[in-house]
């Protein structure tokens, strides 16, 4: 009898023909950090190393090399604040960046607006053209268009 070929069935232990491949080994377990403030981590880091060197004695007669400790944690937040000064530079080229933008559209807004009566004009700004000419200007003169916040409701009258 030549053999059969078998099937996967049930995506876990069997194959159709009824034997047994084996227990399905379980996915190891990895544990994700979740998020994490920088900034507060940075101070934390900090404030751990001033306790160890406040508490240095204690730790030692613990069994705890303080010395070890204070190196580890100095190089953690060694990297961490290699990394903010990094950060806080982007943030700061961010803000001088986006006032240059806002600089630069604001300047070039009266030759745009100048250009969209031009066109609108040239279609003529009552027809279905120019009116869609016009609209190009006229979203950016109307009110933010995002979910405010709800307005809170008024004190209950005194008695």
């Amino acid at each position: 009898m030549a053999p059969r070929v078998g099937r996967w069935n049930d995506g876990v232990t069997r194959w159709n023909d009824g034997s047994v491949w084996g227990p399905a080994k379980p996915e190891p377990k990895v544990h994700h950090m979740s998020y994490v403030d920088p900034d507060a981590f940075h101070g934390a880091v900090d404030g751990l190393i001033t306790f160890v060197t406040n508490n240095t004695t204690d730790l030692t007669a613990a069994g705890l090399d303080a010395t070890k400790t204070k190196t580890k944690l100095t190089a953690i937040r060694d990297d961490v604040s290699g990394t903010k000064g990094i950060r806080d530079q982007k943030k700061t080229d961010l803000a001088v960046a986006q006032h240059v933008f806002a600089d630069s559209a604001g300047s070039n807004y009266t030759d745009f607006s100048s250009m969209v009566d031009a066109v609108a004009g040239a279609l003529g700004k009552t027809t279905p053209a120019g009116k869609q000419a016009l609209a190009y200007r006229s979203h950016l003169n109307a009110p933010a268009q995002h979910h405010a916040s709800p307005t809170p409701a008024p004190a209950a009258p005194k008695p």
